[in-house]
């Protein structure tokens, strides 16, 4: 099947006081065409940075070096005005922070007919939007009307957070990026979002950024754990989550049988500090079967069936490399 989004070897640095932040590290990932890919880890490892470096949107980061082909189109270093047609149509995005991402002078159905005059089919879209929200669990399609005429901040962290789904569907986009898609939101609602997503997936690819696990087993076959700014593991979603080969992806399975969601650290170790540069694996400080290479040396991808590992215990067990 034909790759819609492949990222190689992505390095996007921060300068901050402090020092360099290495938010994404050396990532590789790719997702096929009508395929639906989960991102999960802590929060703090680069997720959000990489779903902003795809649309572009990476500054004050900089892309020190890698590869984003997205339908065989190099991202990197695209003209903005190129990069703009993309944002919005062709990438679409449901981001992370309800509470920031609608402007707070414009009622609801401004901003969503500002999205609609964007895709040059204002009367179209505007009714797409109507049957969105009301399928989005706002009622019927007579009384969304009183959504499109509030404020943002006259509506529920669900709502808001319903409409910010219904804006980034309208452009039938190849791919649709979700960022936390489940935040904020009751069971109800997000259970109605999980059900529009798989429905949208059936027209698009899917990107889904959480830490909600039951939601990427939902909505993704395909699954990848990132950690300090790289993907460690990836392969079919029920098989990594039933028996995972990264040491940190073991960890985080064992979060799963304490409750659903990463949203607080892992207890036994620290969160990686992203500032500065280490010469061997990120996580030898925390892992409990780290060797005296695991120090010294960064671990290459190994191949194994359907999967990929990031790690030096495959590495020295003679496994194929990716």
């Amino acid at each position: 099947m034909k790759n819609l989004l492949v990222v190689s070897n992505l390095h996007v640095y921060f300068e901050t006081p402090a020092g360099l932040v290495r938010a994404n590290n050396g990532l590789n990932l790719h997702l096929e065409e009508g395929c639906n890919l989960g991102i999960m880890g802590e929060s703090g490892c680069g997720k959000t940075v990489l779903v902003y470096t795809l649309l572009g949107l990476q500054q004050p980061g900089k892309i020190i070096t890698g590869s984003i082909l997205f339908s065989g189109r190099e991202l990197v270093n695209l003209p903005e005005a190129e990069l703009n047609h993309i944002r919005g149509r062709q990438i679409a995005l449901i981001p992370q922070n309800q509470s920031t991402a609608l402007n707070p002078l414009l009622k609801v159905g401004e901003q969503i007919g500002e999205v609609c005059v964007n895709l040059n089919r204002p009367d179209i879209r505007l009714e797409g939007a109507r049957r969105l929200l009301s399928d989005l669990g706002l009622g019927d399609i007579h009384s969304v009307e009183h959504i499109l005429k509030s404020y943002p901040h006259q509506l529920s962290g669900g709502m808001r957070q319903r409409v910010l789904t219904a804006m980034a569907l309208l452009s039938e986009p190849d791919l649709l990026v979700a960022d936390e898609p489940t935040t904020a939101l009751d069971a109800n609602t997000r259970t109605t979002t999980l059900n529009i997503l798989k429905e949208a997936s059936k027209r698009t690819s899917l990107l889904v950024i959480s830490h909600d696990l039951p939601a990427l087993k939902t909505l993704c076959p395909k699954l990848g754990v990132m950690y300090a700014g790289r993907i460690v593991e990836y392969g079919d979603t029920l098989s990594l989550m039933s028996n995972p080969l990264h040491p940190y992806s073991r960890l985080l399975m064992k979060c799963q049988q304490a409750g659903d969601y990463l949203d607080i650290p892992l207890t036994g170790f620290e969160s990686r500090d992203l500032l500065g540069d280490n010469e061997g694996c990120s996580f030898a400080p925390f892992c409990p079967q780290a060797t005296g290479i695991c120090f010294k040396e960064l671990p290459l991808e190994v191949c194994l069936d359907n999967s990929r590992v990031v790690c030096h215990l495959y590495t020295q067990s003679g496994m194929k490399l990716c």
